[in-house]
């Protein structure tokens, strides 16, 4: 999702199917790292479906609450002309961020 605004013009219409694709199959593929994570830490497996559930819901609840707070600046600043290069910015710090995380898990794990 980061990637495409970069890639991504203000008539494209494409992305009406391949954003929900792509954040769906990304979303299975975090879900199974959270997965693996709590396998990580040996929750007991009369208790992973319920630690797995909490988790997420968590998460969710968390994502909400990051919601609630950015969705009003976005509508608020949307239309400035500078807004583009923010949005920008902050997919950019977002893409790096999770590179280096990936990087690091694959190369250096614990």
């Amino acid at each position: 999702a980061c990637v495409s605004v970069f890639f991504r013009s203000s008539r494209d219409t494409s992305s009406k199917l391949t954003m929900p694709l792509s954040v769906f199959f990304f979303s299975l593929f975090h879900g199974l790292g959270f997965a693996g994570l709590l396998k990580e830490i040996q929750v007991p497996k009369e208790k992973f479906g319920t630690a797995l559930l909490s988790f997420n819901v968590g998460i969710e609840i968390g994502q909400l609450i990051v919601l609630l707070l950015v969705v009003p600046l976005i509508v608020i600043f949307r239309n400035k002309p500078w807004f583009k290069r923010v949005l920008q910015a902050v997919a950019l710090l977002i893409i790096v961020i999770a590179l280096y995380w990936f990087l690091q898990r694959i190369f250096f794990p614990t």
